[in-house]
């Protein structure tokens, strides 16, 4: 039987919502290494030269969801029904700007909400993540809870 992997484990090694230098991140499930592409790797050749574990032991490397599965609109929107109506309004109103992502973080750690954000992204994570692992066989130890931004808190 495989190693399990515990899921927060999983979490904390998958900076995708704030890292946009990272392109892919390959785990190697028997080493527990962790690789990171970056966005400047544009071809399968500069990832071949420059990453040469993830091409002589592909069979033990899987590929992580990239920053694509996270749908950061619906997470705001989310978030946001877990919050008060008058934090609910202010951050209503900074969706509406230029940047809205950039300045709905903004607003969040202003309204003082940056600890329960970060445990919310920390959550719909660990849902996107324990998907992955069980389309990818991989054993995962359930050590924290989950926010599946298509289902119900479970």
């Amino acid at each position: 039987m495989k190693e399990e992997f515990s899921l927060s484990w999983l979490v904390q090694n998958w900076p995708m919502w704030d890292d946009i230098y990272i392109k892919n991140i390959w785990l190697n499930t028997e080493s527990r290494d962790i690789v990171r592409i970056l966005e400047d790797m544009d071809t399968n050749v500069d990832i071949e030269e420059n990453y040469i574990d993830i091409e002589q032991n592909i069979d033990k490397f899987h590929c992580m969801p990239n920053r694509d599965s996270i749908n950061i609109d619906k997470a705001i929107q989310k978030f946001m029904s877990y919050c008060n109506e008058e934090d609910k309004a202010e951050l209503s109103e900074v969706l509406e700007s230029d940047r809205p992502y950039e300045n709905f973080r903004d607003a969040v750690y202003d309204l003082g909400l940056d600890n329960k954000f970060n445990e919310f992204k920390d959550r719909v994570s660990a849902a996107i993540l324990y998907n992955w692992a069980n389309d990818e066989s991989i054993n995962v130890d359930v050590d924290m809870k989950m926010i599946d931004l298509d289902k119900e808190e479970f």
